[in-house]
C-alpha cells in the first residue's frame, strides 16, 4: 500500500466538462512523479534532513511538510509544476462551438492546476490545488464522499484512501470559482476503504490537518488572490469525525 501512495497523486475534478477536458494532462503528471521518485531517490544514509524554511517552489512553509517526513535519511528533494488548463480549439468557455470565421481564436484560460511532491528519507508528501472557472462544489454533496473537514468557511472531506480534499469558496463579481486544495503522506498507510464509514482516525491525522490548513490559506490569499482568502482561520483543518 505504501508503494502505491509513494507512485499516485489522486486529483478530484469537478464534474463538469472542465473536469473531463483535463484527465490527460492529470494521466502525465501521476506518470512522471512516479518515475521521478525512481530515478532520482537516493541511497538512505543517517544524515540529519534539513527541510527549507520554504518548499514547493517558495509557496508553502516547509515545517509543516518537515512533521510529516523523517528527521534522518535520505535528503530532502521536491518537484513543483504550475500550468495553466486551456479549452480545446473550437470550444468557448460555456461549451459552445466557435463559428468557422473565429476558429482562429487563441484556446480560452479555464483554469489553472499546481502539483507538488516533496520527499526525503524514504517518505513522502502531496500537494495539488486545482482552480476552475465556473464550477462549483455544493457542500451538501461533496462533503457525503468522506468524513467532513472544514476550515472556517471551507469545507471537504477525508476521502476513502485517506486523502484530504477541501473546497475554498472564491466567488467574484462575474464567476463562479472554485480552489480545491488536497494533500497527502505515504505516512498514512491506511488501507483503502469502500464506505465513507469504515474510515478510521490516524495517529498522523493532525499533522496532514496542520499542512492541510497552511497549504489552503497560502494558496487562496498568493497563488489565486481570493477576496475573502483573509477570512480562513489560522490553526489546522477540523476533522468532524462522526
Amino acid at each position: 500500500m505504501k508503494s502505491m501512495r509513494r507512485n499516485a497523486i489522486r486529483v478530484k475534478l469537478p464534474a463538469t466538462l472542465h473536469g473531463r477536458l483535463i484527465t490527460a494532462f492529470l494521466a502525465f503528471s501521476i506518470l512522471s512523479t512516479g518515475t521521478w521518485w525512481v530515478i532520482t531517490d537516493p541511497l538512505a544514509d543517517d544524515d540529519a534532513i534539513n527541510v527549507p524554511e520554504k518548499v514547493c517552489g517558495n509557496r508553502f512553509s516547509g515545517k509543516p511538510v518537515a512533521s510529516l517526513l523523517p528527521t534522518k535519511g535520505r535528503q530532502f528533494e521536491e518537484r513543483a509544476t504550475d500550468r495553466k488548463v486551456r479549452a480545446p480549439s473550437g470550444v468557448d468557455l460555456s461549451g459552445t462551438r466557435y463559428n468557422e470565421d473565429t476558429l482562429g481564436r487563441p484556446r480560452v484560460v479555464i483554469g489553472k492546476q499546481f502539483f507538488c511532491t516533496a520527499k526525503a528519507g524514504g517518505e513522502m508528501v502531496n500537494v495539488a490545488l486545482s482552480y476552475f472557472l465556473r464550477s462549483t462544489y455544493p457542500r451538501g454533496t461533496f462533503e457525503t464522499h468522506g468524513v467532513q473537514l472544514s476550515l472556517g468557511d471551507a469545507y471537504g472531506y477525508i476521502s476513502m484512501s485517506h486523502r484530504f480534499y477541501l473546497h475554498v469558496p472564491c466567488p467574484t463579481v462575474r464567476d463562479t470559482q472554485a480552489l480545491t486544495v488536497e494533500v497527502d503522506s505515504s505516512l498514512i498507510d491506511e488501507k483503502v476503504v469502500n464506505r465513507p464509514e469504515h474510515i478510521k482516525p490516524n495517529k498522523h491525522d493532525a499533522q496532514l490537518a496542520a499542512l492541510h490548513a497552511d497549504v489552503a490559506r497560502q494558496a487562496a490569499r498568493d497563488w489565486i488572490k481570493c477576496p475573502d482568502a483573509d477570512k480562513l482561520p489560522e490553526g489546522p483543518v477540523k476533522i468532524h469525525w462522526p
